[in-house]
Parts: structure tokens; sequence; C-alpha cells
């Protein structure tokens, strides 16, 4: 579990994480035989594509077959046809599509189905102008019945006043707090400025650490570590 954020404003974006990344616990029939553990405190879920146009972060499943979401999309985008893409929603598009296809060709020895999850914030231009910024949250989940991986897709359009707009991913008990300061700080901010939502979402992951729940298959917080933060200004 995690506690990440996706933030956008009139002339900037930003995505902050937590640093915590766990061990996946073992099961047999249903009951856990080993714990899982945190492996990092240092694992940054923020990351950057296409010459840093493009800013993302990830919580739920952050590896497998030996490679980071960020390499798997970048892996994706690397075998795009010059022409093929013309807009942004479409590179997204094509960005889900082979996400959908790698997490559903995953071994069963590495990830069981089941677990197989991943949500995703990525910001992007639409045309080129921080005004024209975008962002769009993605949730990969596995349908147990087709045995397929879904996704679901919620887009924030760009911002035109001096408003902010945030998603959240992660712990729940994690996201309401959060939430709540989010819309506490930001709706006193006369101006949105990258440096004060910078500021603002570093308290923010910091208290979403704080006030995270003890993981169900294991003895630790499901959130901690350090804060990481990606932005487009």
């Amino acid at each position: 579990m995690s506690i990440i954020i996706g933030m956008l404003a009139k002339n900037c974006a930003l995505v902050a994480s937590d640093g915590r990344i766990i061990s996946g616990a073992k099961y047999e029939n249903g009951i856990v035989t080993q714990k899982s553990h945190v492996t990092s405190d240092e694992f940054n879920k923020t990351f950057t594509l296409k010459n840093d146009s493009i800013i993302g972060v990830v919580a739920g499943t952050m590896e497998f077959q030996g490679k980071s979401i960020s390499e798997h999309i970048d892996e994706i985008l690397n075998e795009t046809c010059e022409g093929e893409i013309n807009t942004f929603e479409e590179l997204l598009d094509f960005i889900s599509d082979g996400l959908k296809f790698k997490m559903q060709n995953i071994s069963e020895t590495e990830i069981s189905f089941q677990f197989r999850i991943i949500n995703l914030i990525l910001i992007g231009y639409k045309e080129k102008k921080l005004s024209d910024l975008s962002m769009h949250a993605f949730s990969f989940s596995p349908n147990l019945g087709t045995k397929y991986i879904e996704c679901s897709k919620k887009i924030v359009e760009p911002v035109k006043n001096n408003l902010a707009q945030w998603e959240l991913f992660g712990d729940v008990s994690s996201q309401k707090a959060v939430n709540d300061f989010l819309y506490e700080r930001i709706s006193i901010l006369k101006k949105k400025t990258e440096a004060k939502l910078r500021s603002i979402s570093k308290n923010a992951i910091e208290l979403g650490i704080k006030k995270s729940t003890k993981s169900a298959s294991g003895d630790h917080l499901t959130c901690g570590g350090k804060v990481y933060i990606k932005s487009i200004k």
C-alpha cells in the first residue's frame, strides 16, 4: 500500500508519494503463512516520461518481471511507431492497453492474479502549454470472473482559474486525512504556485504516513519512508 497524490493547477502540476514498498505475504488456502515486511522506505514511486513532459506516480504493484512500473511504461512507449500517436489521450490509451497486456501475462508464481492491482496517475500537456495540462487517474484491477485485467480512468481537465484539483490513491485512512488536509490548506491559498503546492503536498504525504493503518498481512504500517515529489512548472 501507499499514499500518492496527483495535483493540477492553472500553471503547474505535481505528483507526490511516500517511499515504502513491502514484500508480498505468502498464503495457503487463504491463510497467511508468511507475513509481508518492509523491503524499502526509499522507493521513488514518482517518475517522468518523454523528456520530462509527463509526470507520473504509482501505487499498488510496484515491480514485476524485474522492472518497475515506470520502466514497463518506458518499454511500452518505445514500441510506438512514428505517426501512430497524435494526441496525449491516444498516448495514454496506448500506455493503458500495454500495461493491461503486461499485467495479464505475469507468471502466477510471481504475482497471483488476484493481487495484480496498479493505481496510476499521469499528468501531461494536451497542447504543449501549462494551461493545457490534464491529469488522468487509472485503476488497473483483476476481474476474477473473466480472468482479465480491467482498467477504469478518470480525466481531470485543465484548470482555467485560480483553483487546484487533486486525485489520491492508497491507504483509505490516509486518503481521508490527506483529502481533508488538502481541502483546508489549498482553499485558503490566494496563488497556487508550484512552490506552495509542493510544500503542501510534502506535508500531506507526511500526514498520510502518520494516519496510515497497520497492514493486514504484516506487522508494519502500510505507508512510510521518504517523501518524493516531481512537478511540471
